[in-house]
């Protein structure tokens, strides 16, 4: 059975006799947990040892007892805040295999994308133990899922007596492409051997009018780590008002920073129209993202609204890099095609679009709404700022008429 640790070196002054662990299995009938001190002089695999006999019940505590273990240690619970787990470096997470074989300590702070790739493929192996995966293909996964967590995921953090958390996935039922992304993201982190399903959608309200297609995960410490060792912030730090601390991303092999740049904008991510752009919402790490987007060769734009960043893309720089997820055929993809692709009048329309936009107009439609039947009806892109001018050319046009008309 696969179970994890969370381990800390007491402080100074702590009545702790040794280490202090937090270990959890996953098992069909739920979530088993237990905080365990240990001798501080135990080597990692007598602690492993220890950790699988740990499975077996209370009752069977005093059956066992390895070489030089003290059973008073190993069973005295103990309760550590937040700020002792992550105050140094000394707190790691400890893996386990469902076959009790292997273990690893994943670095509290990453420094380079070899120490991630390495780490994501060590922890691959060791939560989903016997199931092969390409490797490349994983970390690429890895990478995406990444580019999710630092954008619009809900994240749920547990109490503050040990590191562990579980997300969740929220998409607007307005585009119903969005049930097949969900479901990508979903396989990213059942890539891990995490349980992530579908729940029942959030219903249309006030402020969600087209309700939401929605996933939960189990709770996990991996996204603990991605938090504290990935993203590099402290546990009571969030991602909404904190920047970022993960540099180490600039390093990462050309493809691998793609599939995290597709993660945040598949998440945070939308394409305008009015100057054929994709925006991706930055605050606050504005300058890390465009730092990315400079080591990829793209250009872009920085613009601040109301105190909160963006970033800028032109369309066709963000379709030469397929900057939403090249394998899922996302409304948001859909769209950025269509532009790029799309046949353009600067100067002088056709007859047949100008009846076209003269009858749509007459319908009532917005200008957004014009737009979206010319590109999707029609393969044309015509842009708001010239329609804008004609939709109000034309209302001059029918008031006059209709003055004319009332004139004897």
């Amino acid at each position: 059975m696969p179970g994890w640790l969370s381990l800390v070196r007491p402080r100074e002054g702590s009545h702790s006799a040794g280490l202090i662990i937090w270990f959890e299995t996953s098992g069909g009938s739920g979530t088993e947990e237990a905080p365990l001190t240990v001798p501080e002089h135990h080597s990692l695999d007598q602690v492993t040892y220890l950790c699988k006999r740990q499975e077996r019940s209370q009752g069977d505590r005093d059956r066992f007892s390895p070489p030089g273990f003290d059973v008073a240690f190993f069973w005295r619970a103990g309760r550590v805040s937040i700020k002792t787990l992550f105050a140094t470096n000394d707190h790691r997470f400890v893996l386990l295999d469902g076959y009790g074989e292997s273990a690893i300590l994943p670095p509290r702070r990453l420094s380079s994308f070899d120490e991630f790739a390495d780490t994501i493929l060590k922890l691959r192996n060791v939560l989903v133990a016997r199931q092969p995966v390409e490797s490349r293909e994983f970390i690429a996964s890895a990478c995406y899922l990444l580019g999710w967590f630092l954008g619009d995921l809900g994240k749920h953090y547990r109490n503050e007596t040990k590191p562990t958390m579980d997300i969740d996935i929220q998409l607007t039922r307005k585009h119903p492409e969005n049930l097949v992304l969900g479901e990508y993201v979903a396989g990213c982190i059942r890539r891990f051997g995490i349980g992530c399903k579908r729940t029942p959608d959030r219903p249309s309200r006030g402020g969600l009018p087209n309700g939401a297609y929605c996933w939960a995960s189990q709770r996990h410490p991996i996204f603990a780590w991605f938090h504290v060792a990935c993203l590099g912030l402290k546990w009571h730090e969030r991602t909404s008002y904190d920047a970022v601390r993960m540099d180490w991303m600039l390093s990462a092999p050309r493809e691998d920073r793609l599939w995290f740049l597709r993660g945040l904008a598949d998440s945070d991510g939308d394409v305008h129209f009015r100057d054929k752009s994709v925006d991706i919402t930055t605050s606050p790490n504005t300058s890390f993202v465009k730092a990315l987007l400079d080591s990829l060769n793209v250009h872009n734009i920085v613009r601040f609204t109301k105190g909160y960043g963006a970033i800028t893309i032109r369309a066709d720089q963000a379709m030469g890099i397929a900057i939403f997820n090249p394998q899922v055929n996302t409304y948001r993809r859909n769209l950025l095609e269509r532009l790029v692709g799309a046949n353009v009048y600067p100067r002088h329309w056709p007859s047949w679009l100008t009846d076209k936009v003269d009858h749509l107009i007459r319908l009532g439609l917005s200008k957004r709404e014009i737009c979206e039947h010319v590109l999707y009806e029609d393969n044309t892109y015509i842009k708001m700022h010239n329609l804008g001018r004609k939709m109000q050319n034309r209302s001059v046009s029918v008031h006059v008429e209709h003055e004319q008309c009332e004139t004897p």
